[in-house]
This record gives structure tokens, sequence and C-alpha cells, in this order.
């Protein structure tokens, strides 16, 4: 992955709080919780199978969440050449930047 993708993402995140992390900005939204046996779990298994539709909104925890997952479980694609992490970076890492900024100006936002 080029190190300017991987800062845009890490500059994105920088100064994120555990309420921003977790803020829901819907009724329904895809997180990361607390399951059992003290482990966390993604939401609708993380992605990896067919969206729902319509698709729900997620939580920058969900997301950043998701990007682990396929970094640890896409290690040998990515190890060899499979520029699928780079996109799914560039991806989420925008609607990050757009849930930080709604999550930013939510007090004037309507509901």
């Amino acid at each position: 992955m080029g190190i300017a993708v991987w800062t845009r993402l890490t500059d994105r995140i920088e100064g994120l709080t555990d309420e921003e992390y977790f803020w829901e900005p819907v009724a329904g939204c895809w997180s990361l919780r607390p399951g059992g046996e003290g482990r966390w779990h993604l939401d609708g298994g993380g992605g990896g199978g067919p969206a729902p539709d319509p698709v729900p909104v997620t939580t920058i925890a969900w997301r950043l969440g998701h990007l682990g997952g396929m970094a640890v479980g896409g290690f040998a694609n990515r190890r060899f050449g499979d520029s699928t992490l780079t996109t799914e970076v560039i991806h989420h890492g925008a609607e990050v930047g757009l849930l930080r900024d709604l999550y930013s100006h939510r007090s004037s936002l309507p509901g």
C-alpha cells in the first residue's frame, strides 16, 4: 500500500475519540460491538458476504474494523501484489472523513 494512502487514513483518524469512534448517526447502524467471551464483533459479519438491501450506514468503528480484518485476513494476497486492500483503504478512509465531518456538525443536523 502506498505511503500516501496510509498517511491520508492516519491523518483522518488523528484525535479520534471513543465517542466519535462509536457514534451512530442513524438508527440501525452497523458497528463494532462487545460479544461473548470478551471479544468484539463487527455487525454483518464484517462485510464478508453479500450486502443487505438497503446497505446500512456504518460507524467509524465498523469501517476501521473492516479494514483491520482485511489487512490480517488478506495478508497473502497483499504480499503478492493484490491491490484490494489499497482500494478498500481509499474507499473506507474517505467515508471515515465524511463521518468525522458529520460528527463535528451533528448539533446542526436535522432530527
